[in-house]
């Protein structure tokens, strides 16, 4: 049986020789025929076949190592891509393209490349060809390898980030034939950063906060408390000295001093609550109108102080959808400005108007001494030191209550700013929701 199989292969190998030269040799009309048979000897035939044999194993060897590295090149994660420089084209690309954009392979390769990328990608892509359209050829300074970072888009319309790192080959004389380039989805990392950068403007901002709330305590508290300290001191010492009249005057200015102190306390207090959300948030349907002329009570002994008229133009009928408590000290804070800023005999106005169909601004308006267009900017940021003026009768302040304001509209999805010019008086307004919708 042996005999036979090795007698089969040699006829196999003879006839496989023969087919061969056949082919391969022309025959001249002065040529004799070439033989159907060869006479070769069993020690030719035998190297004829170790040749053979040896031959087949390594085509099947090259055979599976093309297999192996083909499924390492289909199943990676990062896309695999060849493009060649001669046909101005992309050769090859990885399946796992379509895990990363949406696109099959082939769909990659006939696509308008147009929609592949945003024009800032295609920007760093035009400089690159453009370097290298030029000279055609790397520098001996040049790297061969680049890495870029491009916004891609996807199949589905979003927009993914994704870092590509392109080796160039060249030939003997560094002429650019080819680029093979990995291709890496980053898009998370993109996020992170993103995240990253803001939490870091986050952090910075109560740092920010923390900053200025120990500055307000350490300056605005120090000095009624200082002064009120001092006068203790002078009344005890010279107690037998003080006739009553003038103790009576040193009492009020320490009592002035002390409500200074509780006002600071109080927004202190409220603010830092609002910080932790901690005050509770309850928007209910009320009415504005009769908000104002609640706080305009609230400070009537400042207004007569002044002689201020306060101008209710809020139609009784118009309500909005807030939060009572909030809306009440972001009003009366308006109005406490508006009183401290303003000249004796002056005047305030508070009006409503509908911003858009879901949208009230409500404004506190006055004749005073108004501020220029960069501090008014400023009034509602925590990281900017106000410098808060004295009002026209000396009256003090921190600012804290302006940036408490804000944050309260905030709350309820509004807005609040300040129009205002030197001597031409100020106005300040916000928006509220109309309904709970």
């Amino acid at each position: 049986m042996q005999i036979a199989k090795q007698n089969g292969m040699e006829k196999r190998i003879v006839g496989t020789l023969h087919d061969e030269i056949s082919r391969g040799v022309k025959k001249e009309d002065n040529q004799p025929d070439i033989p159907t048979e060869l006479n070769l000897l069993p020690e030719d035939i035998g190297a004829l076949q170790h040749k053979v044999l040896e031959l087949m194993h390594e085509q099947e060897k090259t055979q599976q190592e093309l297999n192996h590295y083909k499924r390492l090149v289909d199943n990676i994660v990062d896309v695999v891509w060849q493009y060649n420089y001669s046909k101005g084209k992309i050769t090859y690309i990885s399946p796992s393209i379509f895990q990363m954009c949406g696109y099959q392979p082939d769909e990659i390769l006939t696509i308008n490349s147009n929609n592949l990328m945003p024009p800032e990608s295609w920007q760093k892509i035009a400089e690159l060809e453009n370097l290298f359209s030029q000279r055609g050829k790397l520098a001996s300074h040049e790297p061969s390898v680049l890495n870029l970072d491009m916004a891609h888009y996807h199949k589905l319309g979003h927009t993914i980030w994704i870092e590509t790192t392109i080796r160039l080959i060249t030939d003997s004389e560094e002429n650019i034939i080819e680029a093979i380039g990995v291709s890496r989805d980053i898009n998370q990392w993109k996020k992170d950063q993103r995240k990253m950068a803001f939490y870091a403007e986050e952090l910075e901002k109560i740092n920010l906060v923390k900053d200025r709330f120990f500055s307000i305590i350490a300056h605005e508290l120090r000095g009624p408390v200082g002064n009120m300290d001092n006068f203790l001191e002078y009344l005890i010492r010279n107690y037998d000295l003080l006739q009553k009249g003038n103790l009576l005057d040193d009492i009020q200015l320490i009592k002035e001093s002390s409500q200074s102190v509780y006002d600071l306390l109080e927004r202190l207090l409220v603010w830092a609550r609002s910080q932790k959300s901690e005050i509770a948030f309850t928007p209910k349907m009320h009415n504005i109108s009769r908000i104002v002329d609640s706080n305009a009570k609230l400070y009537s002994i400042a207004l007569n102080d002044k002689k201020i008229r306060v101008v209710n133009n809020i139609s009784p009928d118009i309500v909005a959808y807030f939060d009572y408590d909030m809306i009440k000290t972001v009003i009366r804070n308006l109005i406490n400005n508006a009183i401290k800023f303003s000249h004796m005999g002056g005047e305030i106005i508070a009006s409503a108007k509908f911003f858009s169909k879901d949208m009230l601004v409500i404004s506190i308006k006055d004749s005073g001494i108004g501020i220029d267009k960069k501090t008014a900017e400023n009034l509602f940021r925590l990281d900017v030191n106000q410098n808060s003026r004295p009002g026209t009768k000396g009256e003090k302040g921190t600012g804290l209550g302006l940036i408490l304001c804000k944050d309260f509209v905030k709350k309820h999805g509004g807005n609040i700013w300040i129009e205002s010019e030197n001597g031409a008086g100020s106005c300040a307004s916000f928006t509220i929701p109309v309904d709970h919708n």
